[in-house]
C-alpha cells in the first residue's frame, strides 16, 4: 500500500469532520505538501507564489476554494535542453 492510499482516507475523514468538500480538502493537502517540499528544496528562493491559491492562504479555506497553484521561477538560470 502507497503512502497516498495510506493517508487518503484521513484527509478524507477530516473533510468530513470539518464539512469541507472532500475533493477540494484532498487537493488542498497535496499542494500544500507540495510546497513543503518547495521550502524544503535548494530552490526555495526562487518561487513567488500568486493568485488564487495565496489568497486563501491569507483568508482561509471557508472563504475561498481555489483549484490551482500559481507560481513563478525567478532569479536562477536554468540551461535549456535542445
Amino acid at each position: 500500500m502507497s503512502e497516498v492510499d495510506k493517508v487518503l482516507p484521513l484527509i478524507s475523514k477530516r473533510a468530513r469532520e470539518l464539512g469541507y468538500n472532500i475533493q477540494h480538502f484532498q487537493k488542498l493537502f497535496f499542494l500544500e505538501h507540495f510546497l513543503k517540499q518547495i521550502s524544503e528544496s535548494n530552490y526555495r528562493h526562487y518561487f513567488v507564489l500568486k493568485g488564487g491559491f495565496e489568497i486563501q492562504s491569507l483568508v482561509g479555506i471557508e472563504n475561498r476554494m481555489t483549484q490551482d497553484l500559481d507560481a513563478i521561477y525567478v532569479g536562477h538560470p536554468y540551461n535549456q535542453i535542445n
